[in-house]
C-alpha cells in the first residue's frame, strides 16, 4: 500500500498522507511513550501536537473575598467550557463542585497562591462554591463559556 490517512479520534485526518513506512496492520514494536513514529510522503518525521477542545468566546473575570463560611464562586452555567480559580490568599481554599463547600466536604484543596483549573476531562456546569481556612485574600476566577 502506498500510503493512507489515519483517522484521528476527533474524526479529522492528518493533512499529509502517511508514507508506506506505517501501514494498516503494522505490528512493529515501538516505544510506548512516543507511540508509533509517523512520516510524511517525503520521509520527514511528524511530531504529535497536543490539541485542546474548542474553547469559548467569553471569559469574564470575577473576584470573591476569602470567607470562613461557604460562598458561591460560580453559578451554574450550561455554556461553561472550563474555569480557573486562583487562590490569592495566605489560607487554603476548599473548592466544591456544588452549592456548599466545607472544610471536610470539598472537591479540591487549593493551596495559598495556587491555581485550580477544571480538569480537561470534565464538563462540570453546576455551581462551584468555596470556603477558606481563614478569611483572608480572595479567589480570582475566570469562567470560559
Amino acid at each position: 500500500m502506498s500510503g493512507f490517512n489515519a483517522t484521528q479520534t476527533d474524526g479529522s485526518t492528518p493533512p499529509i498522507p502517511l508514507s508506506s513506512g506505517i501501514s494498516p496492520g503494522d505490528k512493529t514494536p515501538r516505544p510506548i511513550m512516543g507511540g508509533p513514529e509517523m512520516t510524511d510522503s517525503q520521509g520527514n518525521t511528524l511530531t504529535p501536537v497536543q490539541t485542546y477542545p474548542s474553547q469559548g468566546s467569553s471569559a469574564p473575570l470575577t473576584s470573591v473575598s476569602g470567607s470562613i463560611t461557604s460562598v458561591s464562586l460560580l453559578a451554574a452555567n450550561v455554556n461553561r467550557k472550563t474555569f480557573f480559580v486562583y487562590n490569592e490568599s495566605a489560607a487554603t481554599l476548599y473548592l466544591a463542585w456544588g452549592a456548599t463547600a466545607s472544610l471536610t466536604a470539598y472537591t479540591s484543596q487549593v493551596p495559598p497562591n495556587n491555581l485550580y483549573e477544571m480538569p480537561s476531562t470534565s464538563t462540570w456546569q453546576g455551581a462551584v462554591s468555596g470556603i477558606w481556612s481563614s478569611a483572608v485574600g480572595a479567589a480570582r476566577i475566570t469562567e470560559v463559556s
